[in-house]
């Protein structure tokens, strides 16, 4: 996108592949081919008046015990001028109880500033799923600030990782959170 992406709600960049309920039972997660990704590219900065969420849904939504399968990598690819939004800033890979042959990455690189005024979930959730290879975070900007808490975490409860699970932050400025910051 050239220049600007603003809205004044909720902001939404999904890929649904999760499980989910009907009236009649359990409708399974999906199956994609090869790859699942969320790439988001703006000149500008992303302005969201509520939440932004950039997520790649391969779980067990409602609590189900099975989620989706994507046979190559799962990527969500995020990169701004500055990221501001009101509400919660959550950069997701939701693998709950899902399969992913290859790759889970979240890339989230900002020339600026990032602004959040709730809480910040940057996250690879892997409990009971499969991640074939590498689970990898990286954030890039000057400076982030989140309002209330900071979750920069891969978790891998009962999952499995092929390969590496790796955190890269790189800020030239400053980390402020005003709640609980969890890096793990």
């Amino acid at each position: 996108i050239l220049g600007n992406l603003t809205t004044q709600g909720d902001l939404f960049f999904d890929l649904q592949n999760s499980a989910d309920t009907t009236e009649t039972g359990t409708l399974p997660g999906g199956i994609i081919d090869g790859n699942g990704t969320v790439a988001v590219t703006v000149t500008g900065n992303i302005v969201s008046g509520s939440i932004g969420e950039f997520a790649v849904l391969n779980n067990d939504f409602r609590f189900l015990d099975t989620g989706g399968s994507i046979l190559g990598n799962a990527t969500v690819d995020l990169s701004a001028a500055g990221i501001s939004t009101t509400g919660f800033f959550q950069p997701l890979v939701n693998n709950t109880n899902g399969f992913i042959g290859g790759d889970a990455s979240i890339n989230v690189a900002v020339a600026g500033d990032i602004n959040v005024g709730a809480q910040t979930f940057f996250n690879i959730l892997n409990t009971g799923g499969q991640i074939g290879n590498d689970a990898l975070s990286t954030l890039t900007a000057a400076n982030y600030a989140s309002e209330s808490t900071f979750q920069f975490q891969i978790l891998n409860n009962n999952g499995s990782i092929g390969g590496n699970a790796i955190l890269d932050a790189s800020l030239s400025g400053s980390l402020t959170s005003l709640g609980d910051a969890f890096i793990q």
